[in-house]
């Protein structure tokens, strides 16, 4: 299994546990069932109402950074070495 099929079975796992998830899908290449191995995964979660203010803070319109929630959710997976929050608070992570 390669590196980004064992990733995102970890993030379904995680997010399957974790009463803060109402769903989530992929979207992009994976969503389509068309990836390679150059592609990224576009994933798209429901936030529980009851965790959105802290998990959907948006404190700065966008820029290279994140809030303390959301970090300590992403580096369950690994150490982000970039990440960008856009104006809609989609995020963009590499590791």
């Amino acid at each position: 299994m390669q590196a980004r099929e064992r990733l995102l079975a970890e993030i379904t796992e995680s997010l399957h546990n974790d009463e803060r998830f109402v769903a989530a899908w992929l979207a992009g290449s994976y969503g389509r069932g068309e990836q390679t191995w150059l592609s990224d995964l576009d994933l798209h979660v429901v936030i529980a109402e009851a965790y959105s203010e802290t998990l959907c803070a948006t404190p700065w319109p966008y820029g290279a950074g994140t809030t303390e929630e959301r970090l300590a959710l992403f580096q369950q997976f690994g150490t982000p070495s970039l990440l960008f929050e856009a104006h809609s608070n989609n995020t963009v992570i590499r590791n």
